[in-house]
């Protein structure tokens, strides 16, 4: 009878230190999740901020395109104009 009592008690033993670390490997891994999660955060919001700048970046080029064909376009009328105006 001595025997299974200290089996059962030796299994209780085993029981309740895998439960403590059981416990430390679900804190562990909610720790990772919650930094994945933070990281994720973060790189997508750089991204984010990244190809925004980067839109910004080639809509000044194209508007600095517009603005040079439209002094482009208004040079040339007015050169024709004053071309029309001095001939006639």
């Amino acid at each position: 009878m001595g025997v299974p009592i200290v089996k059962q008690k030796q299994f209780l033993r085993v029981l309740k230190s895998s439960g403590y670390y059981i416990a430390i490997i679900g804190v562990v891994f909610s720790a990772l999740y919650l930094l994945k999660f933070v990281i994720l955060q973060i790189l997508g919001s750089l991204l984010i901020i990244a190809f925004l700048a980067l839109g910004f970046y080639f809509l000044g080029y194209v508007l600095i395109g517009v603005f040079s064909l439209l002094i482009i376009v208004g040079s040339v009328i007015c050169t024709l104009s004053l071309l029309v105006y001095f001939l006639a």
